[in-house]
């Protein structure tokens, strides 16, 4: 028969052991859960990223706005080809991600018709700007030209974003090409003018360049720029272009930008905040 003693130690020890059993119940119960809401968050990021790049590269609102919808649900599984495949039961449900995906829509820079303006003399090209790090190349063209007659347009953006548009695209960007070249195009704006100040290039090798690195590399320039046009070019086995092809390529930038403005929407075009923005023709009226 044990003894008092015995016992006693006999039931600490059980009391022991449930203890360690439900401390190991409750830390695999936490970290289910952190993984189920690290998957969530990623699952998420994934999706409004798709979301983003999509809006960025079309530029119908409602052709935007459907194609983000598309996205994301096919993102989940739970269609494969439009959204007619949901139903009329998920109608609410694609009525309150509507106004989510406009969100995601690009800033607007209205440029109104106006009547053509006597020819001014071909300004005094400007020098170039320094690359974004040692190694990079440039060009040793730039550009200082009127370009347009535009009305400038302001959207209200959530303060909680963690990552610039300008960094969400150069991520996106390397993912789907790997490394690339970049022309560069400084654009002033005040009222309704928007003029094209200087124009670069640079090979990109990654996509580790935080915004605020960005905007002190292109204010480095001296320009007293508002606005700034990235154009991806690629070599034919992809890659960065060799430094004749960029020099070439970049002319042709140039040559686009100061016959139509409205070419600054074929590249991604952000503020000094690092917000994506557009430039949309409308009558006068």
């Amino acid at each position: 028969m044990p003894t008092a003693a015995e016992t006693l130690i006999a039931r600490l020890q059980a009391d022991c052991t449930a203890a360690e059993t439900a401390e190991r119940a409750n830390v695999d119960r936490q970290l289910k859960d952190a993984e189920i809401a690290r998957a969530f968050a990623w699952r998420r990021l994934s999706a409004l990223t798709d979301m983003a790049r999509i809006a960025a590269s079309e530029p119908d609102r409602e052709i935007a706005v459907e194609r983000q919808l598309c996205a994301l649900f096919r993102e989940i599984g739970w269609i494969e080809d439009g959204l007619a495949d949901l139903g009329d039961g998920a109608k609410p449900l694609i009525d309150w991600l509507r106004p989510i995906a406009g969100h995601c829509m690009p800033r607007l820079i209205r440029r109104r018709k106006t009547n053509p303006r006597p020819a001014r003399p071909s300004p005094t090209r400007s020098p170039r700007f320094a690359p974004s790090r040692p190694g990079t190349n440039r060009s040793a063209a730039s550009l200082s030209s009127r370009c347009s007659t535009a009305t400038w347009r302001r959207r209200r953006w959530s303060s909680s974003r963690m990552k610039s548009d300008f960094e969400q695209w150069l991520a996106a960007q390397f993912a789907d090409t790997g490394p690339f070249t970049a022309f560069i195009v400084l654009a002033r704006i005040a009222g309704e003018e928007v003029t094209a100040l200087k124009s670069s290039y640079a090979h990109l090798i990654g996509d580790d360049m935080p915004w605020a690195d960005m905007r002190r590399l292109l204010d480095s320039s001296g320009a007293a720029w508002h606005g700034v046009a990235f154009f991806v070019g690629l070599a034919h086995d992809g890659g960065p272009l060799p430094d004749t092809d960029a020099a070439q390529k970049l002319k042709q930038v140039e040559a686009d930008v100061t016959a139509d403005p409205l070419s600054l929407n074929r590249g991604l075009f952000f503020d000094r905040q690092g917000r994506h923005m557009r430039i949309d023709e409308v009558a006068n009226g």
